[in-house]
């Protein structure tokens, strides 16, 4: 029987690979472990499948935090998804993980005996590849409405100075005894002028306004469009997990890590009954997070 070699690596920007020959085994869990002196954050842990069994589809994993165990500095997190994955080898990929995730603590497993996990590759994603096309998108929409509304508020601003100046030479359309601003021979043509001019102008803001009100609607829908989209990290970590199926299966997969902007202190409240001379301290413990996940209603 003939073998193809794959790895497991982590990436950190670019990676040397490095190879060595071990035999899948039946256990559901890869654990990798990180070697500090690489400075390309190179694991050491290769797998031999069979050379017919080549990578046909990447399996994107929709994994939600199911629960997370907090320590006194850091945290583990668990994830979880049901991923149909066909029979043949094939890369299952979880997006959105946080950028400061410890490597040497990542597990993944796979709950079906039909399933073996063969290889795992964290790549570390930067702000330049992490932005989705959808948000993009948005983002360019936002920015060209922007500008649209600059040229209609410039517009509203001329409008406004013409209207202020046709309402001074209405004011006073003889202007000083020493200099006229109008002679009485054309007068009344000038005044026709300034009618007409003060028409157009007033015409030009109101059509301008209801423009704005429109773009203003259409942006605020964009903004709101781009908060369901828009990462709320500029850097982010991705696992990619290469499979073997014996047989078509829908099946839970996991993945935990420890992350170490997280931490629980406790808060003391003191509460003093002066009538009855009586002191109650109250403690509760508070939990912080700044890896940019949303710890909302997780166990």
């Amino acid at each position: 029987m003939s073998y193809s070699t794959i790895g497991l690596v982590v990436l950190d920007g670019s990676a040397t690979q490095q190879q060595g020959h071990y035999p899948v085994t039946s256990s559901t869990v890869i654990r990798s472990r990180a070697s500090v002196a690489s400075p390309s954050w190179l694991l050491a842990a290769w797998a031999i499948v069979p050379a017919a069994s080549v990578i046909a589809a990447d399996l994107p994993a929709d994994a939600h935090i199911d629960h997370v165990t907090v320590y006194r500095q850091g945290a583990l997190v668990t994830r979880v998804a049901q991923v149909a994955i066909p029979a043949g080898s094939h890369r299952l990929i979880l997006r959105g993980l946080p950028a400061d995730v410890d490597e040497k603590t990542l597990e993944v497993t796979v709950g079906d005996a039909g399933v073996q996990l063969g290889t795992i590759e964290v790549v570390r994603i930067n702000e330049a590849n992490f932005v989705s096309e959808p948000e993009r998108e948005l983002r360019r929409r936002i920015e060209e409405a922007g500008d649209q509304e600059a040229v209609l508020k410039d517009e509203v601003a001329t409008a406004d100075s013409q209207l202020k100046l046709l309402d001074s030479l209405a004011a006073n359309p003889a202007g000083s005894p020493n200099k006229a601003v109008v002679d009485s021979a054309n007068l009344a043509s000038v005044l026709g002028t300034m009618a007409s001019g003060e028409s157009g102008a007033r015409k030009r803001v109101r059509d301008a306004n209801l423009q704005l009100r429109t773009l203003d609607r259409q942006i605020e829908q964009l903004k709101a469009d781009l908060s369901k989209v828009a990462t709320k990290s500029k850097r982010s970590t991705e696992v990619r997990a290469a499979v073997l199926a014996s047989a078509p299966v829908t099946a839970g997969v996991a993945v935990s890590y420890k992350v170490g902007d997280a931490g629980w202190d406790w808060i003391y409240q003191a509460r003093l009954d002066t009538a009855k001379k009586h002191l109650v301290l109250d403690r509760q413990g508070s939990v912080t997070q700044g890896t940019g996940e949303d710890w909302k209603d997780v166990d």
